[in-house]
């Protein structure tokens, strides 16, 4: 039996709340309602969800302030929030605390869809997480078995992998040495739809100045001295797949320079 996602809705309209879980059922997700923040928190003590979707006007604990509480809670969890009362600084400070998206009333179902497809896509791998009463949820992900720890940095680093994961752009991952930067970068291409193709790693510290610009981007036979055959460079190597530059600030300014131009134009 196909897994069914679990999606909490909260919303303390109770005609908007009724129609998107209708809507959400009709798309076959298992779904549970909260008429307000308080509510919510409760069902969040003894149930854990893929999903929840919360309004942002609210009485009491509005949707702001029980997005925030949510994430103190599990920053994992993934939220959208919608609202009739949009604003380009209300989404803003709706990302920055951890919402996957943020819609605005009158909800467009087909955007909506779109946006829990969009979250929901590594559920089947990873369905609802396991909830102990008053602790935070257990990370647990064969993606991210190498990066151990239940603190909050950890669990916030993982949601940004996740996050990541999901967006085909260059990614720049900074960090004292042996914090993990590779584990980190070997994580984003798991989770990535590069999975299947390869991760090569290259520490530009230790190759010669005078050779990096061949090992990165390779060269053709007699192209210069002592090029006695066509040579593949990295970026041409890793083509489909996941190139991780360890120590990019080590290497010569024209070095970064032609690195920025190739990243600018890929």
């Amino acid at each position: 039996m196909a897994y069914r996602a679990k999606i909490l809705v909260i919303d303390d309209d109770e005609a908007h709340r009724s129609a998107m879980v209708v809507m959400l059922e009709d798309e076959e997700y298992a779904v549970d309602e909260a008429e307000n923040g308080e509510s919510a928190l409760q069902m969040l003590e003894r149930h854990s969800y893929d999903l929840i979707i919360t309004d942002f006007k609210m009485h009491k604990i509005d949707g702001m302030e029980l997005l925030k509480m949510i994430n103190d809670r599990d920053p994992l969890q993934k939220v959208i929030m919608v609202t009739g009362y949009g604003s380009i600084e209300h989404a803003v400070e709706a990302i920055h605390n951890g919402a996957l998206n943020y819609i605005p009333k009158p909800v467009d179902p087909k955007k909506l869809k779109q946006a829990i497809e969009k979250a929901l896509t590594d559920v089947k791998a990873a369905p609802a997480r396991t909830v102990t009463r008053g602790r935070s949820p257990a990370v647990k992900s064969t993606r991210y078995d190498q990066i151990i720890g239940q603190s909050r940095a950890v669990k916030q680093n993982l949601k940004k992998i996740q996050e990541i994961a999901d967006i085909d752009v260059p990614v720049l991952i900074t960090g004292e040495s042996g914090t993990g930067k590779e584990l980190v970068a070997r994580a984003i291409h798991q989770s990535s739809t590069r999975a299947a193709n390869g991760f090569i790693a290259v520490n530009t510290g230790a190759i010669a100045r005078d050779l990096i610009l061949s090992e990165l981007f390779g060269h053709e036979k007699g192209s210069f001295t002592g090029a006695v055959e066509q040579k593949k460079g990295k970026f041409e190597e890793a083509n489909g797949g996941t190139l991780f530059l360890d120590e990019i600030s080590t290497m010569a300014p024209e070095v970064q320079v032609a690195l920025l131009r190739v990243l600018e134009n890929r």
